[in-house]
């Protein structure tokens, strides 16, 4: 059994980053300079919907986690339940709070029949 399908986008930027759900860009400073960067939330909801349609599950299968190094600090705002922006000393704590907080929405035989689909996909995007 399983509480969910967790889609994990990493980010391997320093500095300050600053950011909203709704922003098209987000901005990174870093040494006096500022950088834009794709919406790393976008990003993943991109991910997320490509799985939703194929594997036939809505959103809320699914669970977001955009991970950050260490070396950032990050200054995002966001309400999404379902989205979390944290620094990757954070992940591991963050993903056994929500295994162990949410319910259990998928079986045993659909993680199976999940894990034949997406190894289709691994298959066929090289």
């Amino acid at each position: 059994m399983s509480t969910g399908i967790y889609v994990i986008e990493s980010k391997n930027y320093a500095g300050y980053i600053y950011g909203s759900e709704k922003s098209d860009k987000w901005q990174q400073f870093l040494r006096n300079k500022k950088y834009d960067i794709i919406n790393p939330i976008k990003q993943n909801n991109y991910h997320i919907n490509f799985l939703g349609n194929n594997l036939k599950k809505d959103y809320s299968y699914f669970k977001s986690y955009i991970v950050y190094g260490d070396n950032s600090t990050l200054k995002v705002n966001y309400k999404n339940p379902y989205v979390k922006v944290i620094k990757n000393e954070n992940l591991i704590e963050e993903l056994i709070y929500d295994i162990h907080n949410s319910k259990i929405c998928i079986t045993n035989e659909e993680i199976d029949k999940l894990y034949i689909d997406l190894n289709y996909f691994r298959k066929h995007s090289r």
